[in-house]
């Protein structure tokens, strides 16, 4: 069975039921999930924790089309058909067990990337630093830097002003993309993407629009900023990080706009072999 690695947050243990669910395809039962506690916690779980676990689970059950569990006061499970997987365990794992390392957080921002492809009729780049190697050796941040945002500004058809100080890295923005009219003329919908694959994303600050807009002139003034996290932002706190960080790409939002998987085969190999991986680890 999968490893429970914090049986204090409701949230999370929900992450655990889902994750459990969609690696075993075999149902998990609320005593499963009570004996589970038992054993993380030393004692017995409390009835009134379990039905804030369901509570969650009947939540974000409402909220993926298609469904990717059935539920009932007592088990979920699995649904008869499945839709792509990867993508969907993808975000499981990284929400339940956070990213620590660089390749999880780009394949994150990958999936964001293809999100929000399918969500508008865009053009879009991955920006998010670390920016890695360009033709075959480490160019300085600084340079690098300079030319995505003026590839940017070019490929927008946008006025470059200025490129951020590399003491900001990718200055709070990992994905880039523009609605591009037929006539490659500047003024159209522009979104700056923050990704966040870790458990740390409700302390992140959102895009400082104030600053991309010194960077680049946009004609339309004020791009669209937006946030994308691997779990499912739970109703009372919906509001506020929407008024915050712009609009907002949860696991339900991300994985209903991929319910036919990422286009990118690389990526969606890449996905596949992550989900191996993680599942062999995570086992007990």
């Amino acid at each position: 069975m999968l490893s429970l690695p914090d049986p204090t947050s409701h949230h999370r243990v929900a992450d655990w039921v889902e994750l459990t669910v969609a690696v075993t395809r075999k149902p998990v039962s609320r005593s499963v999930v009570a004996r589970a506690l038992e054993a993380a916690t030393g004692k017995d779980a409390d009835d009134s924790f379990l039905a804030d676990v369901w509570s969650d689970l009947k939540m974000r059950h409402k909220l993926y089309h298609p469904p990717r569990f059935a539920i009932d006061e007592t088990a979920v499970d699995a649904p008869k058909k499945s839709p792509s997987n990867a993508e969907y365990l993808t975000c499981l794992f990284l929400s339940l067990y956070g990213a620590n390392e660089s390749t999880p957080t780009k394949l994150f921002e990958r999936m964001t990337y293809s999100v929000l492809m399918k969500y508008l009729p865009a053009r879009a780049m991955v920006f998010g630093w670390p920016f890695g190697k360009k033709g075959g050796k480490k160019t300085a941040e600084q340079t690098l830097l300079e030319e995505l945002v003026r590839t940017v500004a070019r490929d927008s058809h946008e006025r470059f002003a200025e490129a951020p100080s590399s003491r900001f890295k990718d200055r709070g923005v990992d994905v880039i993309g523009w609605v591009p009219f037929p006539d490659g003329r500047s003024s159209q919908i522009v979104v700056l993407l923050q990704c966040a694959a870790g458990h740390n994303w409700v302390d992140k600050r959102a895009v400082p629009l104030e600053a991309w807009t010194q960077y680049i002139h946009w004609s339309c003034k004020r791009p669209v900023i937006g946030f994308s996290v691997p779990c499912v932002i739970e109703d009372h706190i919906w509001h506020d990080h929407a008024m915050d960080k712009g609009i907002l790409f949860d696991r339900a939002r991300i994985i209903n706009g991929l319910s036919d998987g990422v286009d990118d085969h690389k990526l969606a190999s890449e996905l596949r072999a992550y989900v191996r991986s993680q599942t062999k680890n995570r086992d007990e």
